[in-house]
């Protein structure tokens, strides 16, 4: 009993018009038929005239060579032809399919090869993938199936139901390349106008080289002026550049998690606890400088392109030249515009799920509460300093 698979060769001796023009309606319509090439060898070798072809079916139609017979011939399964040497008998019209031992690539340059015969009419239906010597085929195909099930949205435990070799052999690989792909939310400013200030800084990042020196701080002491935005919509707004995004942490970790190939642009988003001390300065100087240390897991020394580098922030940075040099600093406050204040002042007050909306105005009560005891604490701790 033959094996099965999902590429052969195949020959069909005294082959017929009917044979031949019934090819590509049979890829046309058959969409398991990835490729297929077949030549008409005259046979100039001594052989007899024969249709010489080769085809490779998608990933998940695996046959038998019988089964791929049939499919080949169709509807011409019931011709027959005069027995040559049992005169008034006739031998069946069927492909001879075997499982093709090489590669595709290989099975298709025989097909009609110079080296066998010119000048022979060829049918070649769909394109083979060009694999780089050294390069598994099927490492590329698994590959291209993730990130297009990633772009797609389908959930992760569906990709490693997929593919259980390659998540049980290489499930870091198979997590990290999913996540890279997978679209995790909508474009936000395809609903909502960009700020002034998003909108100069965008057009920045994008359209002018890094300066070898300058770190921009985007400071919003008032808040809520759609700093994290920008951060959550890197894909979006930087479609053509490499994004690094992170919140700040320790030198060792964010050094770790730095490409190893650098960045167009770096992105640090600071919440609202973390905005002065605890900011790593050293960190940003270094990514400026185009070089980093990298001590955790294995020690290593990264050289990489200098990026534009953004901080945003909800206070003025640290200064001093114990921090950074005066000429590192290029700190940008933003200011709403008045229609700027009104559209956010909507998007904030739009209708609320009911759940949410019979809570907003004990929360604002607890809220002023919280400030009255405080300032009252403060009140107490003044009197007692005089």
């Amino acid at each position: 009993m033959s094996s099965s698979g999902r590429r052969f060769v195949f020959t069909l001796h005294h082959w017929t018009d009917t044979d031949w023009e019934y090819l590509p309606r049979l890829c046309d319509a058959n969409t398991d038929i990835e490729y297929m090439k077949v030549a008409k060898e005259t046979g100039s070798e001594g052989d007899t005239p024969h249709l010489q072809g080769c085809v490779q079916f998608v990933r998940d139609f695996k046959q038998r060579e019988s089964k791929v017979s049939k499919i080949l011939m169709g509807p011409n399964k019931d011709i027959t032809r005069p027995d040559p040497k049992n005169p008034g008998k006739h031998l069946k019209h069927h492909y001879h399919v075997r499982l093709m031992r090489g590669s595709t690539q290989k099975a298709a340059d025989y097909c009609g090869s110079i080296a066998k015969e010119e000048g022979c009419e060829i049918f070649e239906y769909g394109h083979l993938k060009v694999v780089k010597r050294g390069e598994r085929s099927d490492i590329h195909d698994v590959q291209e199936a993730i990130k297009k099930m990633a772009q797609e949205g389908t959930p992760f435990v569906e990709v490693e139901e997929t593919f259980p070799k390659f998540f049980s052999e290489k499930p870091e690989w198979v997590r990290r390349l999913y996540n890279r792909y997978r679209k995790i939310r909508q474009n936000f400013f395809e609903e909502h106008e960009m700020f002034k200030w998003q909108r100069e800084l965008v057009e920045y990042l994008n359209d002018y080289p890094p300066d070898p020196r300058k770190i921009i701080f985007i400071v919003d002491e008032e808040g809520n002026g759609g700093k994290s935005e920008i951060l959550r919509n890197i894909e979006f707004l930087f479609p053509k550049k490499a994004v690094f995004g992170l919140a700040p942490q320790d030198v060792v970790s964010m050094s770790s998690l730095y490409p190893d190939d650098g960045a167009d642009i770096v992105i640090m988003d600071c919440p609202r606890q973390q905005q002065y001390n605890d900011l790593a300065y050293k960190f940003l100087e270094q990514v400026k400088n185009g070089s980093l240390v990298q001590t955790k897991y294995q020690c290593q020394q990264k050289e990489f392109r200098i990026p534009h580098v953004v901080v945003l922030m909800n206070r003025r940075p640290k200064t001093g030249t114990s921090i950074l040099f005066e000429d590192r600093y290029i700190i940008k406050e933003i200011e709403l515009e008045p229609d700027e204040k009104e559209r956010l002042h909507s998007q904030q007050t739009a209708a609320l799920p009911p759940y949410l909306a019979e809570s907003v105005t004990r929360t604002r009560e607890i809220l002023a509460e919280c400030e009255e005891v405080k300032e009252a604490k403060r009140a107490r701790y003044s009197f007692n300093e005089q």
